[in-house]
């Protein structure tokens, strides 16, 4: 990520403050690997910071020279962020969540190709409409909110109506409004790929899930709408999985854009749920858009082989 960050601070009128990359298993939610910049990686400042096991306050009892090669922490800033676990603007990549309720209170309302296009091509006036239907003229707040918060642990829209007021309906509906962890929109993926309450976790568990609320056939409705692979906005990612099987992959890159300049960004993030493992990009800072080459998506692309090499792909 240090590389890429590079790679945007040299473009004029950009800087990468932060990002985050997440690989899972899908059905334990054990996370195999999670990188953050730049508190987790510099060669001159900060080392490889830990192998699946949290930092702790124990760790800085150590000396430089005698901290384990898979267990180093920065030493001129103690205190770790990790980028992934911090609040930020998440974009389009929250699009499926309004979905979910969507399908969840007004099922008759959306067929298979409207979400298609919706999620799909993330079309932005479907996405108000959406939002629209549930949350201005439709009265499912408080429902929506607990629907949110028992089968995904958090709420992605606000259901503040004086907020909804000082802001435009799609500033709120395509996620440029409410801040959220990315790791738990990752794990929000995750849910709706297992159909469990899947919880991402450092440590290997052999914990059973519940299953999550929406019933299966309305579920498979969004899975379907978010195989954006194979022909929608990342089909530019599924064109370079050469020799992958991602027909059953679900698929979400997003931006929330900084103001009104499509130029620049101040998130890019793309979600890939495969039929095992699920990895999670997200860069913050001010950002190019995404046909510049150094979005989410293309970091992705730029690790595929890597991917490969350890089977996550």
């Amino acid at each position: 990520m240090e590389d890429w960050a590079g790679k945007i601070d040299n473009k004029k009128g950009f800087k990468m403050v932060g990002g985050s990359i997440i690989v899972a298993e899908n059905e334990s939610g054990y996370i195999l690997s999670s990188a953050s910049y730049p508190l987790m990686y510099n060669v001159n400042l900060y080392h490889i910071l830990y192998k699946n096991k949290q930092l702790n306050d124990t760790l800085k009892k150590y000396e430089v020279g005698t901290i384990p090669e898979y267990i180093r922490i920065r030493f001129d800033n103690p205190d770790y962020i990790n980028f992934a676990e911090n609040d930020m603007l998440p974009g389009s990549i929250v699009k499926p969540l309004l979905a979910y309720c969507g399908l969840q209170f007004l099922p008759d309302n959306y067929s298979q190709n409207w979400l298609n296009n919706f999620l799909g091509w993330s079309k932005n006036e479907k996405t108000e409409k959406m939002f629209t239907d549930l949350f201005i003229e439709g009265n499912y707040f408080d429902t929506a909110r607990n629907v949110y918060r028992t089968d995904f642990g958090f709420t992605p829209y606000t259901t503040d109506h004086t907020k909804l007021k000082n802001a435009p309906t799609l500033t709120h509906a395509v996620g440029q409004y409410q801040k959220l962890v990315f790791k738990n929109i990752v794990q929000a993926y995750m849910r709706i790929k297992t159909g469990k309450k899947i919880e991402l976790s450092y440590r290997t568990t052999n914990q059973d899930f519940d299953l999550l609320s929406l019933d299966n056939e309305q579920l498979d409705k969004l899975r379907l709408a978010m195989c954006a692979l194979r022909n929608g906005t990342a089909k530019k990612t599924g064109n370079s999985l050469k020799g992958v099987d991602y027909s059953n992959f679900l698929a979400k890159k997003g931006t929330a854009q900084i103001g009104k300049n499509a130029n620049n960004n101040r998130t890019s993030a793309i979600i890939i749920v495969g039929d095992n493992f699920t990895i999670g990009i997200q860069l913050y800072g001010v950002v190019p858009k995404n046909d510049d080459g150094l979005s989410a998506q293309y970091l992705f692309i730029d690790i595929i082989e890597i991917l490969k090499h350890h089977n996550i792909l």
